[in-house]
C-alpha cells in the first residue's frame, strides 16, 4: 500500500505537479481487532480508474508498461493486503468526486463491490482526512479469523526496515508517518538506517545474454563492521536489487545467502533494461512476484556475474578470518608458555626437601 502511494507521487512529479510526498499509516488496536489505514494526498482515482485497476488480479496496474517511472510491478499490493484482511475497502477522491470500493474473498475468489461516485463533500472529506485528491485504503485484522494484530512498535520496526520499502524510507522527498489513532500525539516517521561499513566493490559492467542483448549493471557491495542477519523481510544484510527507475525487485546474496563468510556483506545492484523485459511480458519475476525468476536466461547470467564478485569477497573474508585465528593462536601460545613457567617454578619449590617445618 505504501508502494502504491509512492507510485502515485512519482506520477505527480513526472507531470510537474507539486506535492508533499506524505503517506500516513494509521494504526488502531482495540481489545480484539486491529484497524489499519494507509492514506496519501496524491492523485486519487476516478470511478472508471479504480474499476479498471481491480478488474484483473495481479495485472500491471501501476503504469510501468506505459513508460511511467513507478515501482509497483507487482500490481497486487492493495488486492493482497485488503483481500487477506476483513472489511477491506478503498476510498478515493479525485476532481471533487469520491468513490468507494469494497474488497473481499468469496469462495477463494477476489470480489469487489464498487459504489457509484458521489460528490466529495466536506463531511466526507473530514471523515477520511483527505482535503484534496488522495486515497485511503482501510482494512481490519481479526484474530478470530487467524489474522495477526501486531503491536505499534512492531509495525514501526517491520515497516521501517522492510526491504521492499528501502528506497522510499531513504527518499528525502517522501515522508511516511505511523500514527497511533488512540494517541494522536504518537506519530513516528518511518526511516531506514543502513548499516555502517566499508565499500569493497563499486563497479559498472555489462552482461551479454544471447537473444536479449547486453544489460548494464551497477554493483556496490560493502562490508559491515559486524555480522548482519541475512534472512527475513527486514534483513539488514544482502543486496537490494533495483531497476533503472529504482523499483525494488529483490533482496538477496543468491547462493551466498546462508554463507557465514558473507554475513557482513550488504549493498545494491541496479539492473538496467529490466523494464524492457517486463514490457515484453518476459517472466523475469518469479510466479509469486516476490523477486527475480532465477531460471530466466537474463536473470541467470546477471546473477552468475554478481555471484562471481561476491565469491572474491568471500575468499577475502576467509583469508581474513584465518589470519585472525593465527594471531589468536600466537597469543595463546605465549600465555601458555608463561603459565607453564609459573607452574614449573611452583613444582620445583614443592619438590625441594623441607627443613625446619616447625611444631
Amino acid at each position: 500500500m505504501i508502494i502504491n502511494s509512492d507510485d502515485s507521487y512519482r506520477r505527480l512529479a513526472e507531470n510537474k505537479i507539486p506535492h508533499e510526498g506524505l503517506t500516513e499509516v494509521l494504526y488502531e488496536k482495540d481489545s480484539v481487532c486491529g484497524h489499519f489505514s494507509v492514506r496519501d494526498a496524491a492523485e486519487g482515482m476516478s470511478h472508471d480508474g479504480i474499476r479498471a485497476a481491480f478488474e484483473k488480479y495481479g495485472a500491471a496496474t501501476s503504469g510501468f508498461k506505459d513508460g511511467k517511472s513507478v515501482t509497483g510491478f507487482f500490481g497486487t499490493g492493495a488486492k493482497n493486503a485488503l483481500a487477506g484482511m476483513t472489511d477491506g475497502r478503498i476510498c478515493t477522491f479525485k476532481n471533487n468526486a469520491s468513490c468507494e470500493l469494497r474488497i473481499f474473498l468469496h469462495d477463494d475468489c477476489l470480489k469487489g463491490e464498487l459504489e457509484d461516485p458521489q460528490a466529495a463533500t466536506e463531511k466526507l472529506r473530514s471523515r477520511h482526512g483527505i482535503v484534496g485528491d488522495g486515497t485511503l485504503a482501510d482494512f481490519r485484522a481479526d484474530p478470530g479469523k487467524g489474522q495477526k494484530v501486531p503491536r505499534f512498535d512492531t509495525v514501526h520496526e517491520n515497516l521501517a526496515n522492510h526491504w521492499r520499502l528501502r528506497k522510499i524510507m531513504t527518499n528525502p522527498h517522501r515522508k511516511v508517518l505511523l500514527v497511533d489513532v488512540a494517541e494522536k500525539k504518537k506519530r513516528r516517521r518511518l526511516r531506514y538506517t543502513m548499516p555502517r561499513g566499508e565499500e569493497r566493490i563499486n563497479q559498472q559492467f555489462t552482461v551479454p545474454c544471447e537473444d536479449y542483448g547486453e544489460f548494464p549493471i551497477r554493483l556496490s557491495i560493502l562490508r559491515a563492521e559486524s555480522e548482519l542477519r541475512q534472512e527475513g523481510d527486514d534483513r539488514p544484510g544482502g543486496l537490494l536489487i533495483i531497476d533503472e527507475e529504482e523499483a525494488v525487485l529483490d533482496m538477496s546474496l543468491f547462493k551466498y545467502d546462508r554463507e557465514p563468510l558473507a554475513a557482513r556483506l550488504f549493498g545494491e545492484v541496479t539492473f538496467g533494461r529490466f523494464r524492457e523485459l517486463l514490457a515484453r511480458e518476459e517472466p523475469a519475476l518469479d510466479e509469486k512476484r516476490e523477486g527475480l525468476n532465477r531460471s530466466h536466461p537474463v536473470c541467470k547470467v546477471v546473477i552468475a556475474e554478481i555471484e562471481k564478485r561476491i565469491e572474491v569477497l568471500v575468499q577475502e573474508e576467509s583469508r581474513r578470518q584465518k589470519e585472525a585465528r593465527s594471531s589468536i593462536d600466537d597469543e595463546e601460545r605465549t600465555r601458555y608458555r608463561e603459565a607453564f613457567n609459573i607452574l614449573n617454578e611452583i613444582a620445583e619449590a614443592e619438590a625441594e626437601e623441607v627443613h625446619n617445618l616447625g611444631q
